[in-house]
């Protein structure tokens, strides 16, 4: 996860959580075993990487568009937040 440049932070800020999460649910490759976790206000991450080291061929390179695409679900948390009684 340290591969990340975390370009805009706001709200609670960016963290990283181990699945399925106080609110998250399992997700659907069982050999991921964290996550990242964004709060009410915007978060940007991005990483560089260089597909030639990975692998990817140049006719492949050459082709029109390549896309990564991120998993992402909604989490529907308590408003007013809950308070811990001691």
């Amino acid at each position: 996860m340290t591969s990340w440049q975390i370009d805009s932070n706001g709200g609670n800020h960016w963290k990283v959580e181990s699945l399925p999460g106080d609110y998250g649910t399992d997700f659907p490759d069982s050999k991921v075993k964290k996550y990242f976790v964004t709060s009410f206000d915007l978060c940007l991450k991005s990483q560089m990487v260089d597909l030639k080291a990975e692998g990817y061929w140049e006719e492949l390179l050459a082709a029109p568009t390549a896309s990564k695409y991120s998993w992402s679900q909604p989490t529907i948390l308590p408003w007013p937040p809950l308070s811990p009684h001691l």
